[in-house]
């Protein structure tokens, strides 16, 4: 594929881009809380040309169908508050490197820079908050307690 072919077929999916965005503009909003959902036809493409790489996204024409409407357990057949979803639920999330950043930037605003490397130096001398997560989220949960005064 030469320079020319390969600006032709850019130019034909610029094109089908911004017919589709004009089409996606000119429909009335969602309502908050609808679901949207994709056909399972949508199929995605990729095309390897030299060393550039172009996915492309096509759907297979069928006659549309109107989605099938789920149907929600009744109050007496669900699961009791004490099963497994309630359970993942209540369990703790592990904690994220960002939160543990935030919490250590809150502290040190208040303390000062050097009582939060100190701080950090508690934990078998780490440096940055990176080296506390490689000990592990118990380690990187505890560091958000102390920067919280816990």
């Amino acid at each position: 594929m030469d320079v020319n072919e390969y600006m032709k077929s850019s130019l034909a999916l610029l094109e089908r881009i911004a017919t589709a965005t004009e089409q996606l503009a000119s429909r009335p909003p969602v309502p908050v809380g609808t679901v949207i959902q994709v056909p399972a036809e949508h199929t995605l493409e990729s095309q390897t040309v030299g060393n550039l790489s172009r996915t492309t996204s096509s759907v297979k024409e069928k006659a549309e169908t109107p989605p099938a409407k789920e149907e929600k357990p009744a109050a007496d057949t669900a699961a009791p508050s004490g099963g497994a979803k309630a359970d993942a639920a209540k369990a703790p999330k592990p904690p994220s490197l960002d939160d543990a950043r935030k919490a250590l930037k809150a502290y040190a605003a208040v303390e000062g820079n050097e009582a939060a490397m100190e701080l950090l130096g508690t934990f078998n001398g780490a440096g940055s908050v990176s080296a506390v997560a490689e000990q592990g989220d118990d380690k990187l949960a505890e560091l958000i307690k102390k920067c919280k005064g816990q």
